[in-house]
């Protein structure tokens, strides 16, 4: 058995950013709501399958900036993402799933470092 699974997002953000203490420190957020696409080309005993979906999805970051020079900072930033899928498309034929199969493309990261600022 083979995957090649692919999640994507696409949609507006609304970000806002502040700083403190002079500017050394800065701090942001950014929200969306958009578009969450999942495409799966799998390969099962030498079989080719081609999963689609799409649903709509929520994404969100937080994080801090501390400013080591004028144009360069330390990061960490913390992000997730919100959606399901209740109907994939399978080699062409649409299935619609039981809420004990939906597919939860759900996750969050977590990240620290160099942010270059141009």
């Amino acid at each position: 058995m083979e995957d090649h699974i692919t999640i994507s997002f696409f949609g507006p953000s609304l970000i806002a950013t502040n700083s403190i203490t002079n500017k050394t420190i800065l701090y942001y957020a950014m929200f969306s709501i958009g578009s969450l696409k999942y495409i799966d080309d799998a390969t099962v005993v030498g079989n080719k399958i081609m999963i689609r979906s799409s649903a709509w999805g929520i994404t969100g970051s937080a994080g801090i900036d501390f400013m080591l020079e004028k144009n360069l900072a330390m990061g960490i930033e913390g992000s997730g993402i919100l959606g399901s899928f209740r109907e994939v498309t399978v080699n062409g034929k649409k299935l619609t799933l039981k809420p004990a199969e939906y597919e939860n493309a759900s996750r969050i990261d977590f990240s620290v470092g160099l942010k270059i600022y141009l």
